[in-house]
């Protein structure tokens, strides 16, 4: 695994997956390498090498635990896609990230619910003093992080109900013609099944939203776009 520097959707869909701490410390392209192991909860391997990590862990809903070296990324999107990653990893995740010259992108979901009171104890983990300065690092890195709160759906009086509230964009995907090539990753359909869409969706962000929609829920965004999930 020390040599692997290509592992696009190598461990894709492996549900028995629960722990990874092999040496990855050549990887570059970890596109959809580990696409919804859901019950992989802890990541612990050398990423130095890595710049792309495209969907990376994404529907990796399990993962809760990651400690790896970022230093070389340069593309995160979907990376923790529908992750719980607690405040250790985060604080990880933002020692390591490089500082960019132009902004870069990163999708971060983490186990807590929306609330102001839950992201202030989750701030106050990762050594900040508010919500709003730890969404401060990573622009002081320059980049742009896609925030989700995945956490558990219960709530109380003293943590009062979560908003679901989501920027939301419509994203087709278009299919290779060609068979040999890989087929993309995608979640949704056109409802007569001929066309094949992913939502990119985030609960908050320290970026203008520029390009997304506003919707009070995932669930409304599916039905104002009349797509369907995959089956």
């Amino acid at each position: 695994m020390s040599s692997l520097t290509d592992g696009d959707s190598m461990f894709n869909n492996c549900s028995s997956l629960r722990t990874f701490t092999s040496d990855l410390s050549s990887l570059t392209n970890g596109i959809l390498m580990f696409h919804s192991c859901d019950n992989l909860n802890t990541f612990a391997s050398d990423l130095s090498s890595l710049t792309i990590g495209m969907n990376m862990f994404h529907s990796c809903d399990n993962l809760t635990t990651f400690s790896s070296d970022l230093s070389s990324l340069t593309n995160g999107s979907g990376m923790y896609h529908r992750c719980k990653l607690d405040a250790k990893s985060v604080a990880n995740i933002i020692t390591f990230l490089p500082t960019n010259e132009s902004q870069g992108t990163i999708t971060i979901g983490i186990g807590i619910t929306n609330t102001d009171e839950a992201k202030q104890a989750f701030a106050e983990e990762c050594y900040c003093d508010s919500w709003e300065e730890l969404k401060q690092d990573f622009t002081d890195k320059n980049w742009g992080v896609e925030w989700q709160f995945n956490g558990p759906a219960s709530y109380s009086l003293r943590d009062p109900r979560p908003s679901t509230a989501v920027f939301a964009k419509l994203v087709e995907v278009i299919m290779p013609t060609d068979v040999k090539n890989h087929k993309p990753h995608y979640a949704y359909t056109s409802q007569d099944g001929t066309k094949f869409y992913n939502i990119h969706w985030y609960h908050d962000s320290n970026t203008n939203n520029e390009g997304y929609d506003y919707f009070e829920s995932l669930e409304e965004a599916i039905g104002a776009y009349g797509v369907i999930p995959k089956q």
